[in-house]
């Protein structure tokens, strides 16, 4: 597994999964990438959502070999794993699990992007929320929740934390 503070990443890389903490092994290539099956085995969550954007690219899941498909699958195996539409990874996904654009489950509502009209409950991603705090001449910028009284919206790991902060200001703000 990536330990999260030795990424080093540019703009255009791609990370595979991020749920629950956790995120693909980062690679030049992929027989280098390997997937979190550790962690989830150690979790074993009966649900996996995962919020859109998994692959931040139109073609990455169909470039997927065959043996990626199979270990993806082993994972996704016993519980119900759930691929909601991303803007940058829309329906339908050549995946293990279901494909949705949302799922409501109980009085939440899991999108991948927030909505400005939303009823309280709903979880997204999309906006790669990020802190920025300065103290004694040093600063420190690290992902963060984002939460009012109708949502939340979790962070993102990665070159794009932080990267579509006015459309976050404009979302909320509506």
């Amino acid at each position: 597994m990536t330990d999260l503070d030795d990424l080093r990443l540019k703009a255009g890389d791609a990370l595979f999964l991020d749920f629950d903490g956790t995120l693909a092994e980062l690679g030049p290539d992929p027989d280098a990438i390997r997937l979190p099956e550790a962690k989830i085995a150690a979790l074993d969550p009966e649900l996996v959502v995962c919020l859109g954007d998994s692959f931040d690219d139109m073609d990455a899941s169909g470039a997927l070999s065959g043996r990626d498909h199979a270990r993806l699958g082993a994972i996704a195996s016993g519980r119900d794993w759930l691929w909601i539409a991303g803007n940058h990874d829309p329906l339908p996904l050549t995946l293990p699990g279901a494909h949705q654009t949302e799922l409501r489950l109980g009085p939440l509502t899991f999108r991948h992007a927030a909505e400005t009209d939303t009823a309280p409950g709903e979880v997204s991603g999309h906006y790669h929320p990020k802190l920025r705090l300065a103290a004694k001449g040093r600063a420190i910028t690290r992902a963060c929740f984002l939460h009012d009284s109708r949502r939340l919206i979790l962070p993102a790991f990665g070159a794009y934390t932080g990267a579509i902060s006015r459309q976050l200001k404009d979302a909320l703000n509506d």
